[in-house]
């Protein structure tokens, strides 16, 4: 089933509503990633994501860790836009066609808004929807936003991240998890408000995942260069063709 998507219901008071779900319940809320549902996402074992130090030696390739050029040197930066936990087949690189795509996002934002048990049932191929009052239903989400997605990147990123606690600037991994917000942030919203096709894709998967039933209305770590690109990139994408795709 594909959903017409219709721009016309401002995206600040669904963002707002979500943010504030999550500042009230954001250590519940990583608590549960990190805890209960970590392992069956991230397909590991439970002591892998007890400590930092474990974290560190298993999962921070997966977050964005680019080493230096220096083989000889340990120093590096956390890139937020080349990583691996972004992207569906990830290749090393930004792409434009698989950002916000990885099937892992899907589970962590399944375990956030319908609870643990759905986490299982959508890996089974099924709909995450339970019946019981979840978080899907107190914070009154009706379509996907782009706050949801850009708080489950940054909810999973930080599952996986050396960080005990989630700061606005991590203490341990010096990420600025607060700017990568805005800037994913950014990049969907510029791509929703221009057409992108590859952003209303974005929106389309996962209302087909969470929202199929609803008419859908919307739908950087600041290290240099990447963030660029990848804006750039999205500049170049091309316009949907409203005609074909039953925009308004």
């Amino acid at each position: 089933m594909s959903l017409t998507y219709v721009f016309t219901i401002p995206l600040v008071p669904s963002t707002l509503q979500f943010r504030a779900g999550m500042g009230e319940q954001r250590s519940f809320i990583s608590n549960r990633i990190r805890r209960v549902s970590g392992p069956e996402i991230f397909d590991c074992k439970s002591q892998d994501l007890v400590t930092s130090q474990s974290r560190i030696e298993k999962f921070r390739d997966q977050i964005d860790w680019i080493p230096d050029d220096d083989d000889e040197s340990e120093g590096g930066k956390y890139d937020p836009w080349v990583c691996e936990l972004l992207h569906k087949d990830f290749r090393g690189k930004f792409d434009i066609d698989t950002a916000f795509l990885n099937p892992k996002l899907h589970l962590i934002f399944a375990s956030t808004v319908c609870g643990p048990s759905a986490v299982a049932l959508l890996k089974a191929g099924k709909s995450p929807i339970v019946q019981a009052e979840t978080n899907m239903q107190i914070w009154g989400l009706q379509h996907t936003t782009p706050a949801d997605i850009c708080e489950t990147i940054i909810a999973g990123r930080f599952a996986l991240s050396a960080d005990e606690s989630l700061r606005e600037n991590g203490t341990t991994t010096g990420i600025n998890w607060a700017a990568d917000d805005e800037l994913y942030l950014k990049y969907l919203t510029t791509g929703l408000e221009k057409r992108k096709a590859s952003v209303l894709n974005i929106f389309r998967v996962w209302d087909d995942i969470f929202f199929l039933e609803r008419s859908s209305a919307s739908g950087k770590s600041n290290s240099g260069g990447s963030v660029v690109d990848a804006m750039e990139a999205l500049n170049a994408d091309v316009e949907e063709d409203t005609e074909n795709s039953g925009g308004e």
